[in-house]
């Protein structure tokens, strides 16, 4: 009398059925009485109870009646209490008495709502609703007319398809169709514009509409609910439910293309409401953040991390990068790529192509292994005609940018895609003649120096933080990538010493010859740009130890302007330097995780 299930699928409802019968059969005590069936109880006719429908489709029903027929009501109750006499009929005969009977009132209710005000597609669809054809699945959902009431439910359970109707994976869907979806969900705010949709959220706000206040939901949902495109529906959701928890990292489903979680939220919003977010199903790493941390200024986001407070740490007293810096992306030539694509230099539109694989910390490597093989992206065009010419031919959509000002100068290329151990990937380009696709981004100089962005980008600290705040995305089964729009958040902390000045003069050692050793030494400069008083009680700090070592194997020289053979001579001597065991940088630098458990120690340890 309590349990309720739908499927568009009619063999799912077949087989929910079939469970549910096991389930009582099992409970069963037998005899040997064979005149009252061995004690085993005749099971439920369960057609009423699991339906075979579009979930996601309701009625269109009149939206206001002042005064509702009450000969409806009647009918209602009457095909109420005939559904309840067939939940428990026994026999062959006496079921299809009662499906008979339950035809000629859905007929009758189907005239009187016409007269009610009712359209007659909706009122057919009320009458031709058999819940006992066993091989058909209804075109619509309606609680009230296909479990008799309207109110409500307590409880709703499910693991709703993830069908995506925007991505590159896009499943078919009819005009028709996606139309009536949005214009059925309020979360799709303008129904003319183009819409990224996808059955998870529109099941979301269905689940929502269908549960009483204070009634629960809990989902197991694809791990898109993270992404930019679910935005709209976070927003729908953030003002109506109480989210209780979240369970990430679900393995329990095998041959499954996406991760998977748990969602459950009260229907009702709970101003102080605190989420639980749990790393795995085992709830052995609990974080805990008040609902009021989704909002707006965050997309709504339900990212949030175990080291949240650190997080916040990082980002204390900072300005973001986009207030330091210009970003934008590559040429985005997708689909159209052979227009744009060279294996020679044909005239002076084609420009060296620099595209992910060819960016590594602090090192671009043109030509590269793969291009060197087969050459044809080898070089990359930009051309303002082209771009109108492909439009305007309808051969593809490129967007290369207003003008290619951003590569014509000293600049950063990030590359989107990273590498296999999910790490930032940064190097300094000189070379004005190095153009990239959307897989690189590109940062040009408005006030920090790019040496400075350089070195914190390249460092354990950002791969930390980008990881660990979603700047970085690495969903199962995907390469990890950052996107553009939240990297331009990231923070870049205010120096209040001398330490953005030795950063970028180890990053121009760097950029002359990579050194694992001079690499380590510039992630602890960040740290200590990061976490400046940290470093000061635990009497960690290295800056003005590096000062020192640099002023003794430098001088007053600049070290851009020594031969190649003089700078490797420097970085042989600061290597040799700070990997002497008497070393204050080296011996500091060791014991970072052991002063610093609690701030250093998890960004030193992370993967």
């Amino acid at each position: 009398n309590c349990i309720y299930g739908v499927d568009i699928q009619p063999v799912a409802v077949q087989i929910s059925k079939l469970r549910f019968f096991i389930s009582l059969v099992v409970d069963q005590k037998p005899t040997q009485n064979s005149s009252k069936n061995r004690g085993i109880r005749p099971l439920p006719n369960l057609e009423t109870k699991f339906v075979a429908a579009n979930t996601l489709i309701g009625l269109d029903k009149p939206k206001q009646l002042m005064l509702r027929n009450p000969e409806i009501e009647k009918l209602e109750k009457l095909l109420a209490d005939v559904r309840h006499q067939h939940f428990s009929a026994k026999t062959p005969k006496t079921k299809e008495k009662w499906r008979a009977r339950d035809k000629e009132l859905r007929n009758e209710i189907s005239h009187l709502l016409i007269d009610d005000g009712w359209n007659t597609i909706s009122a057919n669809q009320v009458a031709n609703w058999d819940p006992y054809n066993q091989n058909t699945s209804s075109d619509f959902f309606d609680t009230e007319w296909m479990f008799g009431f309207e109110n409500g439910f307590d409880l709703v359970i499910g693991n709703p398809p993830y069908v995506s109707f925007y991505s590159g994976q896009a499943a078919k869907i009819e005009l028709e169709l996606l139309n009536k979806y949005i214009m059925q969900y309020d979360f799709i705010i303008n129904k003319k514009g183009k819409s990224r949709l996808g059955t998870v959220m529109m099941f979301l706000e269905k689940t929502q509409k269908l549960l009483k206040k204070d009634a629960i939901c809990t989902y197991i949902i694809d791990l898109n609910i993270f992404s930019d495109a679910y935005t709209p529906i976070r927003k729908y959701l953030n003002d109506k439910i109480s989210i209780r928890e979240i369970i990430k990292n679900l393995s329990e489903f095998e041959n499954v293309g996406s991760g998977q979680i748990i969602f459950s939220f009260c229907n009702s919003r709970n101003t102080n409401n605190t989420i639980n977010i749990f790393s795995n199903f085992s709830k052995n790493e609990l974080v805990q953040v008040n609902q009021s941390k989704i909002n707006e200024d965050n997309d709504y986001s339900y990212s949030f991390s175990k080291y949240i407070n650190l997080l916040n740490l990082i980002s204390e007293g900072s300005r973001k990068i986009s207030d330091l810096s210009y970003i934008i992306s590559g040429m985005n030539i997708g689909g159209v790529k052979e227009h744009f694509l060279s294996e020679t230099k044909i005239d002076n539109t084609f420009h060296k192509g620099i595209f992910s694989g060819n960016i590594f910390r602090y090192k671009i490597d043109y030509p590269n292994e793969v291009q060197n093989r087969n050459p044809r992206n080898m070089f990359i065009k930009f051309d303002k005609k082209l771009e109108a010419y492909i439009w305007k031919n309808k051969l593809g959509t490129p967007s290369i940018g207003e003008n290619d000002n951003k590569f014509k100068q000293n600049k950063i290329l990030i590359r989107r895609p990273l590498t296999s151990d999910g790490s930032l990937a940064a190097a300094y380009s000189v070379d004005f003649d190095h153009y990239s696709d959307v897989t690189v981004y590109i940062i040009n100089k408005t006030v920090l120096d790019l040496e400075i962005l350089l070195g914190i980008i390249n460092s354990k600290l950002a791969t930390f933080y980008c990881r660990q705040s979603g700047i970085i995305k690495h969903d199962k089964g995907q390469q990890p990538q950052i996107t553009i729009n939240n990297f331009k958040e990231f923070p870049i902390k205010n120096d209040l010493s001398n330490i953005y000045q030795v950063i970028a003069q180890l990053v121009k050692i760097l950029n002359f010859k990579y050194s694992f050793t001079v690499n380590d030494v510039v992630d602890g400069l960040v740290f200590e740009l990061y976490f400046t008083d940290e470093m000061k009680d635990k009497n960690i700090e290295i800056v003005k130890f590096v000062e020192e070592d640099i002023k003794s194997v430098l001088g007053d020289k600049d070290f851009e302007k020594l031969s190649d053979s003089e700078k490797q001579n420097c970085i042989d001597e600061l290597e040799r330097r700070w990997t002497s065991t008497d070393n204050e940088v080296r011996n500091r630098i060791k014991l970072f995780a052991v002063r610093s458990p609690d701030i250093l120690k998890p960004i030193l340890e992370s993967k």
